[in-house]
């Protein structure tokens, strides 16, 4: 293992992260609390699949997201004339064209709990 992967951090017992999955974690992470703070539903802020493949992220990564319970997917059926964002929520590992990501809350809060132990604490 190389320094970079030494530094990541082990998410519950699951192996380290590759680049790609930590890359894709990190951006369904800012999805997620997009939603949140804008008091929406974490699909409206979902991830393509296209825009993560553009950052360097493969599938192999996504599908390891979504084996090990940070990721959850689905096919956007969203037309002009809907109001929200709509999606088919995915059941196997396979991902059309038009899949959309989104981090699981249980995943989020483990994120967060991780963050806060790699922060130092704040003195008032």
């Amino acid at each position: 293992m190389d320094e970079s992967q030494a530094k990541r951090a082990d998410f519950g017992g699951q192996p380290v992260l590759s680049d790609g999955a930590a890359a894709a974690l990190a951006h369904l992470w800012k999805a997620y609390w997009l939603a949140r703070g804008e008091k929406l539903d974490t699909w409206q802020s979902a991830e393509s699949l296209l825009h993560l493949a553009m950052m360097g992220v493969d599938e192999t990564d996504l599908r390891w997201l979504v084996l090990h319970g940070f990721a959850e997917h689905g096919e956007e059926l969203t037309t002009n004339r809907d109001g929200n964002r709509r999606f088919r929520r995915g059941k196997n590992l396979a991902f059309p064209p038009r899949t959309c990501f989104v981090l699981t809350k249980a995943r989020a809060q483990l994120v967060q709990a991780r963050q806060k132990e790699a922060s130092p604490a704040q003195s008032a």
